[in-house]
């Protein structure tokens, strides 16, 4: 119970902002008329009117930008096509023939499918052999909508006559399959007059939920972000025909993705990626604005190197993220951090050392009563039949115990010099090891 209010908390926090800039939007475009009549006579509110619809490009831009400088092609990519929905419709105005309306609907359909995707690229390099690759499915859509357009209107470029010397049936197949791509798209819209259109309204509703689900599952600020920007790009697309709304939805969408850049760079910066806890960048800052009254405890992984050298170098990750997960349910405040390689730091703030001893000595218990299970690496996949499973469930697993030494020192014998305190908590974990591991000792 207790852990899932904590994801709930946490979850919540993650949404706020993009729920925010929404809100936000969504009263400016409510108050706009009176905001117009105020200051409709004010020289410096006019020449915003003129560049605002500009505003979505400049950061949708900056957040392109931000994304390539941190190697994120899906902060990228979600850039780009936003930029393009925005084009599409200045380019296209208010009006929806044909052409334009298969466009569209096409784009509409296609871009919560694309945000989806781009939400499983925050770690990928656009500029390299795999970042290429990925633009692959952009670039099918983009060739497949043109293709199925041009065949759709056998006038329009003489498309479907060429084909047709080549093969009247391929001609006949892309022109049947264009007519009903056609029909599926404009079927009608369940939103009163909104131009979306109801298979584009069910991509957003599922892709919705869908990322709203990885969200809550794993919160982090890129998943937020996407579920901000498919929010504010299909409140957007909605109020496509009011051109103040469509621009500050849009706008809103642009500085969800900034603010999502700069939190995934930030998580970049100072999150270990393997343990989630916090990395040596945010320790050196805490260390700099500790008071007078703390502690330090050191934790290292017994015999680590010889664990790693026995079940593999990913068994010894999966070590390190269970004792990440163990930290996290520590008594007494502490804030943990990623030292470097198996050695992790926790800091009580406002606690002397003999106030922490008995949360440091109940966390070494919970990692040694662990049950720490490691699967055989010759230990067959296949599972035949339920006996079978039951027999290789036991012979295909090894239940192996692991432990930590922790060494503890606070400011009374250093002064509040955290450097030397530090330095004492080394001492102090040496001294465990030195009795035998799996112990608490203070310095």
């Amino acid at each position: 119970m207790n852990n899932f209010i904590s994801i709930l908390r946490r979850s919540t926090l993650g949404l706020l902002i993009p729920i925010s800039i929404i809100s936000v939007s969504a009263i400016i475009i409510w108050q706009w008329p009176t905001f117009i009549n105020k200051a409709g006579k004010i020289r410096e509110i006019k020449a915003l009117f003129v560049i605002l619809p500009f505003l979505p490009y400049v950061l949708l831009g900056i957040s392109g930008i931000m994304g390539w400088r941190y190697n994120n092609a899906g902060l990228i990519f979600s850039s780009t096509v936003l930029a393009l929905v925005y084009f599409l419709k200045g380019f296209f105005g208010k009006s929806i023939d044909t052409g334009e309306g298969f466009i569209l609907d096409s784009v509409f359909f296609l871009l919560p499918l694309n945000i989806v995707y781009f939400s499983f690229l925050s770690k990928r390099r656009l500029f390299a052999i795999k970042g290429i690759l990925y633009l692959l499915p952009l670039t099918f859509q983009t060739l497949t909508i043109l293709l199925l357009l041009y065949i759709k209107d056998k006038s329009i470029g003489g498309l479907y006559s060429s084909i047709g010397k080549f093969s009247i049936n391929i001609a006949d197949f892309l022109y049947e399959i264009s007519m009903m791509l056609g029909t599926f798209l404009n079927t009608g819209s369940i939103i009163g007059n909104s131009v979306l259109v109801t298979p584009a309204f069910c991509s957003f509703v599922c892709v919705f939920i869908f990322l709203l689900g990885k969200f809550f599952y794993r919160p982090d600020a890129i998943a937020s972000g996407m579920i901000g920007i498919l929010a504010a790009s299909f409140l957007g697309i909605n109020t496509i025909q009011n051109e103040i709304s469509f621009t500050i939805y849009f706008f809103a969408a642009g500085l969800i993705l900034i603010i999502t850049t700069t939190e995934a760079s930030f998580k970049m910066a100072y999150i270990d990626d393997l343990t989630g806890l916090p990395g040596r960048r945010s320790l050196n800052e805490m260390l700099l604005n500790l008071g007078n009254k703390y502690t330090i405890a050191m934790v290292d992984v017994d015999y680590f190197k010889k664990f790693n050298d026995t079940y593999g170098h990913e068994t010894g990750d999966q070590v390190l993220k269970m004792l990440a997960s163990q930290f996290s349910k520590m008594t007494g405040g502490a804030k943990s951090f990623r030292y470097g390689g198996e050695e992790f730091t926790a800091i009580f703030t406002g606690k002397f050392v003999e106030d922490a001893l008995p949360h440091l000595e109940k966390f070494r218990k919970s990692v040694q009563n662990f049950p720490f299970i490691i699967r055989e690496k010759d230990r067959p996949k296949a599972k035949k039949k339920s006996t079978k499973k039951r027999k290789m469930t036991k012979s295909g697993t090894k239940k192996v115990q692991v432990t930590v030494s922790i060494g503890v020192s606070g400011p009374e014998k250093v002064g509040i010099n955290p450097e030397l305190v530090i330095k004492n908590a080394d001492k102090a974990l040496y001294k465990a090891k030195k009795s035998g591991r799996n112990c608490v000792e203070s310095w």
